[in-house]
């Protein structure tokens, strides 16, 4: 048996160099998959920072769009008119009157103009938040009107009315009111 294992030992000696070489390989296999999975998460924090500093800058931009004493100085103008208003009533009646003529249109894009000037830059994504959340209040309200008209069958109410009611059959005049009363039933 001595000399078995001496003569096993030559070639246990081969396979234990390409092993080593082996898990040595699959070692530098797994390193390299972990310096891949760290420098793939690196990219993706400092994408994720770029955009989040992005954000940040253009919020930044937003709120500095219009300085407090452009703000002030409209308030100012407005509030001008007003007073003016209320001292000079003759003239301002016949100003409020030759406001009157200006077509609706301007008014509106005149109204647009001070208001982004006050602050809807700012508002804009809250806005856009509001009109979808009305939006899908409007498409669930459609979908609930959907099922609520698939949920009414009116052959089976047919053939439960003529089973339940009518043993003996339905007249015309009798079918009639039934589709008038499914009819009105379905209108809201």
């Amino acid at each position: 048996m001595g000399a078995f294992l001496l003569a096993l030992a030559p070639l246990l000696a081969g396979i234990t160099e390409p092993l080593k070489n082996w898990l040595g390989y699959k070692q530098k296999e797994i390193e390299a998959k972990q310096d891949l999975a760290l420098a793939v998460l690196k990219a993706q924090s400092e994408q994720a920072i770029a955009v989040v500093t992005g954000e940040v800058s253009q919020t930044r931009a937003r709120l500095g769009a219009t300085s407090q004493n452009f703000k002030q100085t409209t308030w100012w103008f407005l509030s001008l008119i007003v007073l003016y208003s209320i001292i000079f009533r003759d003239q301002a009646a016949q100003m409020w009157a030759n406001f009157a003529l200006i077509p609706q249109w301007f008014q509106y894009l005149y109204l647009s103009v001070f208001s982004v000037i006050w602050g809807l830059p700012i508002a804009k994504d809250n806005m856009s938040l509001m009109f979808s959340s009305v939006k899908n209040a409007i498409a669930d309200r459609r979908e609930f009107k959907i099922e609520k008209i698939k949920a009414f069958n009116k052959e089976a109410a047919y053939v439960e009315l003529r089973k339940e009611l009518f043993t003996k059959g339905m007249t015309q005049k009798q079918v009639d009111i039934f589709e008038k009363v499914f009819k009105a039933g379905q209108e809201e």
